[in-house]
């Protein structure tokens, strides 16, 4: 669909004005200088592991033959906030520390894993998990059961 006539004069116009100005250039000048580069750290003591990346943490824990894995409620007062035990980083390099508490779930796990694995370089980076597997039974109401309502006699 066509724009109006005075649109298209009033465009033509304006880039009339834009083409017939003239604008001035700006001058670069360069300069050499002498750069004294810090001399980067080598990492010559630190051990590799044998498994570099970060391997897949189990979704629900093994549980012996005969017994039966507990189940509990969602119970929110688990949700601590600040790690209180690995809160420092080993290695002095970089690290994802948590600030506040949530629930994560193995979908969030294996997201993280997936991303850091797929940036790591290995001829010269390693990656290590410093928390337990994320698992907590909470049970969920049945499918196709409904919620209690009132009873009409």
């Amino acid at each position: 669909m066509a724009a109006p006539v005075s649109t298209r004069l009033a465009f033509a116009s304006k880039t009339a004005q834009l083409v017939s100005c003239k604008t001035r250039v700006p001058q670069v000048v360069t300069c050499a200088g002498l750069k004294l580069w810090k001399v980067p750290p080598t990492f010559e003591g630190v051990e590799f592991p044998e498994e570099r990346k970060l391997r897949n943490l189990e979704k629900v824990p093994t549980y012996p033959f005969g017994v039966r894995p507990p189940k509990m409620f969602k119970d929110l007062a688990t949700i601590r906030g600040a790690e209180l035990v690995h809160n420092r980083l080993l290695y002095n390099q970089y690290g994802i520390i948590a600030l506040s508490g949530a629930f994560l779930r193995p979908g969030h796990i294996d997201m993280i894993r997936l991303n850091i694995n797929k940036k790591l370089d290995v001829s010269r980076m390693f990656a290590v998990w410093r928390i337990d597997p994320p698992w907590k039974p909470i049970t969920k109401k049945g499918q196709g059961k409904e919620w209690a309502k009132e009873k009409v006699p």
